[in-house]
């Protein structure tokens, strides 16, 4: 059943049976209710050398990576840290919300 079949089989009113498709539509709308709810997401942090020009490492580079822990596609934030992450609210690969508290 596509989102598009499932979308016109509540409007019309046809849901509550026990047929295959009843239970299939039930299985697709707990899944669209399920993404509503923020989850957080999974975080990596790599610590890059910086080499100079004579082969020595002078410094490092801390970064930040973020994955949808629905689709695990990565969250692109455009920066380094977490607090830059903060603003997307959804995963744009299958739209599950983000949760970006600290707790």
């Amino acid at each position: 059943m596509t989102n598009q079949e499932a979308i016109n089989h509540v409007i019309c009113g046809q849901i509550l049976n026990d047929t295959k498709a009843d239970k299939e539509l039930r299985g697709l709308i707990r899944k669209a209710l399920e993404k509503q709810i923020p989850q957080k997401p999974m975080e990596q942090i790599s610590v890059m050398p910086i080499y100079s020009d004579n082969g020595c490492s002078s410094d490092v580079v801390v970064l930040y990576k973020a994955m949808c822990p629905n689709c695990n596609e990565e969250l692109v934030c455009g920066e380094l840290e977490r607090s830059d992450c903060a603003d997307i609210k959804f995963c744009s690969h299958c739209s599950q919300a983000i949760d970006w508290s600290e707790e």
